[in-house]
Order: C-alpha cells, then structure tokens, then sequence
C-alpha cells in the first residue's frame, strides 16, 4: 500500500492544516496519495503508513462524511484506503480499508498476547478443575469434548493445537479489519477485529478476538464492557453488558446489563438482565429476566424464567460443583436448582429443590418443588404438548446465522432422538420394576408417586411407536423415490439396513453441544483424537461435519435395530399390525396437542378481557379461535403429512 516518502510540498500542506510529526521521514504514502482536505490537527509518531482518501461516507443520519484523518493521534499505525479515522488515539494498529474510528478515547496494543485465544475458561466448576482453553474456532461441540474429557489424553491432543494456533496470533499490534465502524468507543486495547465489524459507544474491548464478516458482522452497542474474550460473526452484545473471559459464539445475543464470567455462550443464545457464571450455554439457551442466576452449569435448548436460580452451595473444599440441564430443560420463575444434579430432557422445572437431582432417564417429565427437601418427579408429562411442538417450530426458524457459509456449532434440534429414546427406555424398565412392588418409586433424590406409573409407561411406549414409525416411513418413501412406501418396501429397508450394520443399540448415543451422534462415532473420535489424527484444525472439524450430517443414516440403522428387538423379523402381519398402531399414535399425539393448546382458549385465559364488552366476543375478536391459530394449523398439516406416509402401508 505505502511506497513513498512525502514530499516537501505534501509535508507543507499537512502542516499548513495543523498536522505535525516528530520524524516526517518515516511517514510513507501509497502513491496516489494526495492531502487534500482529508488531514486536518494530526500527531504522527514512529513509523506511520497511509493510503489514499477520496471517498464519502454515507451516515445513518442521511447526510455524507469525508474520509480522511482528523483532530486525531497515531503511533506506529497503518491505515488503509478510504479509511475515516476522528478524534482518535492510535498507537500500535493496523486498519484496514474503509474503516470509521469517530471519537475512539484508546486504540492501542501492549505486549504480544494473542487476543484472549488460550486463556483458561472455568466451565462447570468455578474452581477451574474443568477449565478448557478460549479459542477463535471453538465450537459448542469441541467445548463439550473438551471439558467432559478433561485430561483425556484426547482432550490434551486436541489443546496443544488449540495452543498451536493461538501462537500465530501473537501480534505486535491490534488489527483492525476493513468494513469495520467503531464509534463513541473509550478503550480499544489489544484487539483483532474481523471484517465489518460494528460498535458504537462501547466502554471497553480489551484483549479481545473479534471474528466477523461483512455479511455476518459482530455488532456491540453502548455501554459494553469486554474483557479477555471471544465474539464469533454474528453475535450481538448491546446495552450495558459486563463480560470476562467468555466467548460470544454465532447469532448469539447478550445485553440490558446482562453479567457474565468465564461463560461460553454458543449459536443463538439469548441472555439478557441476569448474571452467569461459569456457565456452557449450548444453543439456543434462553435467559432473559432480571434476579436469573445461572452457575456452573451445563445447558442448551433452554429457557430460564425470571428469578430462576441454578446455583452451587457447597464450601466444603471450595466452589466445585455444577450440573447438567440437558436439551430442551424448562427453569420456571422462581425455580431453584442445588448443583451437582442432572436434570433429563426436556423437562419442566418448578419450585425449590434443595437436594440433588438425577432425572436423566425421565426426559419429558414435570419436576414440582415440595415442601421441605421432597421433590415430586411426573414423567412423561411433557411429551405431545403445544408447547414442545411450537418449541420444534421456532427453533428451526429462529437460527440467526443464515448468511454463514459454514456455521461453526453443529446444531440438532430434533425432539425425538436415539439420545432421548435410550434414556426413556431406561426410565420405562424402572417404572415397570417400581410398578410390580406397588410403592411410589424414590429415584436420583425425587419420588414418583405410583399413580404416575402407568400413564408415564403409555406416554413412552407411545413416544417411542411414534419415532420408530416416522423414521422408518421417511427413509422407506426416500429408498422409492418420493413415492408412498408399501409395507413391502418397510420390509425391504428392514432387511437391507439389518444386513448391512452391526446392531447398534448397545451403545449409548451422545448429545456433544447440540450435535447428536452415536456412542461408535464417539469413542472413534477419541481414539483418532488421541492418535493425533486429528491435529490439524480443518480435519478435525471436517471429521465432526461429517458425522453431523450422517445422523440421519445412524439414527435409521438404530431405528431398524430397535424395531428387531421388539417386534422380531418383518412379516406383513407384523408391520401391518405397527402401522396401525403408529396410525393411532399419529391421532393420539394430534389430540394431546389440541387439549393442551385449547387452554389458551379456556374460560380461565380469557380473564382480562371484556371490561367494555361481553368477555367472549372481545377475546375472539383478539384471539381468533384456536382451530385458526398459525401453530393448529402447522399441527394438522403435520398430521395430514404423517398420515400421508403410511397411505399405502394397509
């Protein structure tokens, strides 16, 4: 870019319009450089390159703004093209083309440290034992890996390249990328910033590693205070927020004075008001309330109500215990979770529970807070409700990462899965075993009333006839060719599957950060892991896309497997018998469905309404009916899709 000294003339003109430089021979320019009017009150100091400035940028506001640098001070900087830099002290930078600095109290480097890339994070524990390393290329599933295989020889392979990489980046200066606009900035101290990047009125980035693109730019808004940490292209962080050693991952959003310590939050989480610490936030975590404290724990797919409280109470020899909410976990208002605990899929939690939970082979369950120390454990309750159905929608369509080429975190939102179906078979075997003593069921510190037995055992078993039917009905249509599968060709792809793979189902699945794989996949992954195979950085991730995009294979030769065990080899009399039971399954889940969601349209929900008017007339005038409701109508299209499938399995 600058390939020249300054000539006497252009030093004349600068200092004619207040610039001055303690050495002007070490201040180079590109070689269409020309002064102008873009230079006005500029120190230059130590080695200090330019390039050219004739471009207009176009403000918000509606009006223009010249580029060029003015009423500003830089040390040992270079600035490319077209680059507006106001009111602003540089020292030791490297800006790209077309950059706006407007009123920047600090751009600065001190030392070589590479940008918050592999400090120690204190995940889980606030005592450090689970820590794992920062990194510009951490994903929610290598976090899982590597805090879950803590000191696995695996897991040490694996940092060494995290450390490897990090060296790269021990930079004499901070970077600023082309595209970015920072603006109203105060401290901007050891920071690489990617491309387009967008802050305005941050208080401080310190030590920072800012990934972005142009077309997925990181954005951070007033008030923010970063320090030692990490964004991912297109994270948000707005309004106050207070963040320490934390990674801000893809799409995910911080902000309204949100505070947090040593957390990683990844794709698409929202947490705004309350405080976190120590905490592994998968995607899709949700904390948006004021007085939410999450702790030392582990969860994704979740929502936090307001004044829930997940939270660490023993001292005995120092803040070392977290837990586990498992995908898709409820925290209701108010709730209150004691850590260490493991609380299964997709289960709601309310009220206090003071003693620790291990509810993993009841997913879908209501997990109700008692009196005293008792906490009372419904399961299955959760399954075929209009909350867990609107929950599967939204989730496929709020994924704020559609411009990234390739998103980083590998998402799953499937509900019904071999990760859930195995934990819910287990809790089936223990409610048959409690069922034939006929007392209520005392498991992993919560008791299950008897009377809750049978109706969990149904809402499994039709869980589980569920799944299997549309697994093998969607592969079944895909091996005819879009065409309406017949029971002979669920027979054909029972056999086939059957004979081409080992039984799987001896082998617990995995759920790594939002990524669902088999228990085989995972433990060949350790081992490659451990055998250094996986060293360099683009294998390492290529080998866990691949294995993402095969759940769709794993999860049918799992189902296939599944279907031997109960129901032995295919027979027309066998599948005939299947498909219409999973027809009935298709119909019991539609109603359950429709009675849950009909209590939004309830008498008792349409309090508030009719001071003015008869109460009914003004409700529905507002709320429609429930049969004309967007998530009703989705929900019969899925019965009519579902059905469709099994039209000619007669």
């Amino acid at each position: 870019m600058a390939d020249r000294s300054l000539t006497a003339d252009e030093i004349g003109v600068l200092e004619s319009r207040g610039c001055q430089a303690e050495d002007w021979s070490r201040v180079t320019v590109a070689r269409e450089f020309t002064p102008g009017d873009s230079f006005r009150q500029v120190r230059f100091s130590g080695s200090v390159k330019l390039g050219v400035y004739g471009r207009a940028f176009r403000h918000e506001g509606g009006f223009t703004m010249p580029s060029g640098i003015s009423h500003s001070v830089l040390h040992e900087v270079s600035v490319g093209n077209d680059c507006r830099i106001h009111r602003a002290q540089i020292a030791r930078a490297d800006i790209g083309d077309n950059v706006i600095l407007e009123e920047i109290g600090e751009l600065s480097r001190l030392g070589d440290s590479p940008f918050a890339n592999a400090l120690p994070v204190h995940v889980l524990t606030e005592d450090g034992a689970r820590s794992l390393l920062l990194w510009r290329r951490l994903s929610s599933q290598l976090a899982h890996f590597l805090c879950h295989f803590k000191n696995h020889p695996a897991a040490l392979a694996v940092e060494e390249t995290v450390r490897r990489d990090a060296e790269r980046l021990r930079l004499e200066r901070s970077v600023v990328s082309s595209g970015c606009q920072i603006r109203r900035t105060g401290i901007l101290r050891n920071v690489w910033l990617g491309e387009g990047v967008l802050a305005t009125g941050a208080a401080v980035l310190e030590n920072c590693y800012v990934e972005s693109s142009s077309n997925v730019p990181v954005r951070i808004g007033e008030g923010v205070s970063a320090q030692d940490c990490v964004f991912l292209s297109g994270a948000q962080v707005n309004d106050w927020a207070r963040l320490r050693y934390c990674l801000v991952g893809e799409g995910a959003q911080l902000g309204d004075g949100f505070t947090s310590r040593h957390s990683l939050f990844f794709a698409n989480a929202n947490f705004a008001r309350g405080e976190a610490e120590s905490v592994m936030a998968g995607p899709y975590s949700t904390s948006t309330h004021k007085a939410t404290l999450v702790l030392t724990c582990q969860c994704l797919f979740i929502t936090f109500g307001s004044g829930a409280n997940a939270s660490n109470h023993h001292f005995k020899l120092g803040p070392r215990h977290g837990g586990v909410l498992r995908r898709g976990v409820r925290c209701g208002s108010g709730s209150y979770l004691f850590w260490p605990s493991d609380i299964g899929a997709f289960t709601t939690v309310v009220g206090r529970h003071a003693d620790r939970l291990d509810t993993a082979n009841f997913p879908f369950s209501l997990l109700i807070g008692g009196k005293g120390d008792l906490s009372i454990l419904v399961p299955g309750v959760n399954l075929f409700t209009a909350g867990l159905f609107r929950d599967a929608m939204k989730w496929r369509e709020r994924d704020r990462r559609g411009n990234l080429e390739r998103p980083r975190d590998l998402v799953n939102p499937a509900i019904l899965s071999p990760y859930v179906i195995q934990d819910m078979e287990a809790g089936m075997e223990l409610l048959r075993r409690a069922a034939a003593m006929g007392a209520d069921l005392r498991h992993g510190g919560a008791v299950i009333p008897a009377g809750r037995f049978d109706p969990a055992l149904k809402l499994y078993e039709t869980a589980l006839l569920f799944w299997l039917g549309e697994v093998l009905l969607t592969h079944a249509r895909e091996a005819v060719r879009g065409g309406l599968p017949a029971l002979g060709d669920i027979a054909e792809l029972i056999r086939k599957i059957s004979a081409a793979s080992p039984d799987p189902t001896t082998r617990k699945w995995r759920d790594w950060g939002g990524m669902l794989l088999p228990g085989a996949e995972a433990e060949a992954f350790l081992v490659d892991a451990e055998a250094g195979k996986l060293a360099e950085l683009d294998i390492l991730e290529n080998r866990l896309t691949g294995i993402h995009k095969e759940y769709g294979r794993f999860e049918l030769a799992w189902a296939v497997w599944r279907w031997l065990r109960g129901y032995g080899e295919p027979s027309p009399e066998k599948l005939f018998m299947f498909m219409d039971k999973w027809r009935r399954a298709v119909d019991f889940r539609h109603q359950c469905f429709l009675k849950d969601a009909a209590k939004e349209f309830s008498p008792e929900a349409m309090l508030g309404f009719g001071l003015e008017e008869d109460r009914r007339q003004a409700f529905r005038r507002v709320r429609g009916t429930l049969a004309e409701h967007p998530l009703a109508v989705q929900a019969e299209a899925e019965r009519s899709r579902l059905l469709a499938l099994a039209e000619r399995a007669r």
